[in-house]
Formats: C-alpha cells, sequence, structure tokens
C-alpha cells in the first residue's frame, strides 16, 4: 500500500456525497412533537428537498444573479432541521456559516454587514436575508 504523506491510497472518499451514500436511515434517531413533522423517516425527504432547493437557486442561469460564493446563513433551533440544512447545503456545494437563533440586533447586523448570506435557513424555511433595522445612536 502507498502512502502520500498521511493518507493512502486505500483512503475512503469522504467528500459530503461519500458520506451521505454510506448514512444508515436508523443513523438520527427524531422524536415526533405535536407542533414538529421531524421524525427519522422524513428527515431524509427534508434534506433532499432543501438540497434541490439549493441546486435551482444555484443554478448557472441564475448565479449572475447571486452574490458569489453563495452562501448559506443557518439560523435554526430545532436540531433535526438545523442537520438537514448542513446537510443539503454541503451536499449542494454552497459555503455554510452558522448563526445562532438567539442573537440580538446588534450580532445580526454584524454578521449581514460582514458575510452577506445568500440565504437565510431559520424556522424551518429558506428565506431572502433581510438584515435589521440599524439601532439609534
Amino acid at each position: 500500500m502507498a502512502k502520500t504523506g498521511l493518507i493512502s491510497k486505500s483512503t475512503p472518499d469522504l467528500t459530503p456525497q461519500a458520506v451521505w451514500q454510506t448514512l444508515r436511515p436508523d443513523w438520527l434517531i427524531c422524536e415526533k412533537h405535536a407542533q414538529d413533522e421531524s421524525t427519522s423517516a422524513n428527515w431524509f425527504v427534508l434534506v433532499e428537498h432543501r438540497r434541490h432547493q439549493l441546486e435551482a437557486i444555484a443554478t448557472p442561469q441564475e448565479s449572475s444573479l447571486l452574490p458569489c460564493p453563495s452562501l448559506l446563513l443557518i439560523s435554526e433551533s430545532n436540531p433535526a432541521h438545523f442537520l438537514a440544512n448542513l446537510w443539503a447545503a454541503l451536499l449542494s456545494n454552497w459555503n455554510i456559516a452558522l448563526a445562532n437563533p438567539h442573537w440580538g440586533t446588534q450580532e445580526w447586523q454584524s454578521v449581514f454587514k460582514h458575510l452577506q448570506p445568500t440565504l437565510l435557513a431559520q424556522n424551518k424555511a429558506l428565506c431572502p436575508p433581510t438584515p435589521p433595522p440599524p439601532t439609534p445612536n
């Protein structure tokens, strides 16, 4: 077995797509709550749905409308939805930034000023990012 540095030729492919293909349906256990539709079975469906949404937005004919590179800002308090958005972005080759859904106005203003995200994943939805109004001095 030939080695180049620390990686041998038999090292498995660790791209998001390769890892996704090896996930077992029971790797994530979601409890169903009355107000939430997250279950292990439809979690995979949610990832694929989000993935198709992100891929549709980043198609070549629309890419001139988007700032480069595409950046998904994930601010999701539900763990299953957070992971679904994270996987969808990884599988769609989007850049990812994480945000705290409990941030105040000052933190959100700073994020929008410095990162300029393409989309925001928040409250179980994808939406255009809308910066909060400036705070009065």
